[in-house]
């Protein structure tokens, strides 16, 4: 499964934040680049219509802090 479709599931089976830094991880492991990991994470927030509202304490923040992480190791430029 992909990296997208396995972290959309995670989100939406409300996996703790550690659980999905792990799933991360565990794409990283298996050779997907830092930038593609990012890059895939923000089309899911993308998908999601995060870029149009706003719902602190959802799945939108917590994709949001993987996101950040992900992208502090290496931001997404587009």
């Amino acid at each position: 499964m992909s990296l997208k479709d396995e972290f959309r599931t995670a989100l939406k089976s409300n996996t703790h934040l550690d659980g999905l830094m792990e799933l991360v991880d565990s794409h990283l492991a298996q050779g997907t680049q830092l930038r593609e990991a990012s890059r895939i994470l923000y089309e899911l927030w993308l998908e999601l219509g995060f870029d149009e509202v706003n719902r602190p304490g959802s799945m939108q923040e917590s994709l949001e802090c993987v996101l950040e992480k992900v992208s502090d190791d290496c931001p997404f430029t587009g």
